[in-house]
């Protein structure tokens, strides 16, 4: 054999060897995975998750719940409502605070059930509602701390855990 057939026999074992190993490879964005490994179910990364989980299920329930807690225009009258109604004084010095306190007895109706465990009815839903009052509380201390009031401004940590 000379060097030319030399040559073309191993440029064409190459080829060949490319080929197969092209084969075993797939492109995965900018990277190249063994296609043994795509094989396995790709995993949604909880980032991932969270995102689809905000925007299918967490988004739509909480545009319904701010509309099912506005009255007049108040985006939080209801929770307002039972503020004045069930706090007064607490709602006359700090009305977030008072709001706070409402959002955490519907928390705690919620907590309390999904305590017994996932069996309980609805308890997905449940779950979904403590973050949509989360949610609430979260715009509640924004507010309070954003906004003068009477005494000292107390952090969103004084506020949540006592």
């Amino acid at each position: 054999m000379n060097n030319e057939e030399t040559r073309d026999q191993i440029t064409e074992e190459l080829m060949e060897s490319h080929k197969k190993l092209s084969e075993s490879f797939i492109r995965e964005g900018d990277i190249m995975v063994p296609v043994e490994l795509t094989a396995i179910p790709r995993v949604q990364t909880q980032e991932e998750f969270i995102r689809e989980y905000m925007d299918t299920k967490i988004l739509p329930l909480f545009a319904t719940k701010s509309g099912a807690y506005n009255v007049s225009g108040d985006e939080f009258g209801t929770i307002r409502s039972i503020a004045v109604k069930h706090l007064p004084e607490m709602y006359e010095d700090n009305q977030w605070e008072a709001m706070i306190k409402v959002v955490d007895i519907l928390l705690e109706k919620h907590l309390s059930a999904i305590a017994k465990g996932p069996s309980v009815f609805e308890y997905e839903e449940r779950l979904r509602d403590l973050l949509i009052y989360t949610f609430f509380k979260c715009r509640f201390v924004t507010e309070m701390n954003n906004r003068p009031m009477s005494g000292e401004i107390r952090t969103e940590m004084e506020i949540c855990h006592g």
